[in-house]
Formats: C-alpha cells, sequence, structure tokens
C-alpha cells in the first residue's frame, strides 16, 4: 500500500517519529517546530544557508566523495533534525 499516510512509516527508524502536537504531519526536530508551513520555511533557509557556503568552497577541482555529500547534509538538514 502506498500514499500519504505510509510517507513516514518506516518502523524503528527517526523518520517514523513526529514532533509532539505537530499532528503526524512535521518529523520530530531539534527547534521543536509543530507547524508543516514553518518546517519547511525552517528546511528552506537552511538550504539557501548551505548554498551559500558550498558556494564560496567548491571549485572545478572539487571532488565530490561520500564523505563530503554527508558533510553537505548535515550542513543543511544538521541544525533541524538529530
Amino acid at each position: 500500500m502506498r500514499g500519504k499516510t505510509l510517507r513516514y512509516r518506516e518502523a524503528g527508524s527517526a523518520e517514523a517519529t513526529f514532533q509532539p502536537g505537530s499532528h503526524g504531519r512535521v518529523l520530530l526536530n531539534l527547534p521543536g517546530i509543530t507547524s508543516k508551513r514553518a518546517m519547511d520555511l525552517a528546511e528552506y533557509e537552511a538550504l539557501l544557508a548551505a548554498q551559500e557556503k558550498y558556494y564560496t568552497i567548491l571549485t572545478l577541482d572539487t571532488r565530490f566523495t561520500a564523505a563530503l555529500l554527508c558533510q553537505m547534509h548535515a550542513d543543511w538538514l544538521g541544525r533541524l533534525y538529530a
């Protein structure tokens, strides 16, 4: 069965845990955001900040390793999710 109700329902994973008070719409997060709209904005602003950081760091010679991609992801969402 596929659908919106199963979107984050992976048993035993962080994706199965929602922020209290979010009515099952926002994943558990560090700042305690309960509004989906507010979380969408927080993720978007964090993405812009990460893009600005990497725009100044990356060069044509940059090697995109798994470690670099993990660091980029952490820089994007690390302040929002554990």
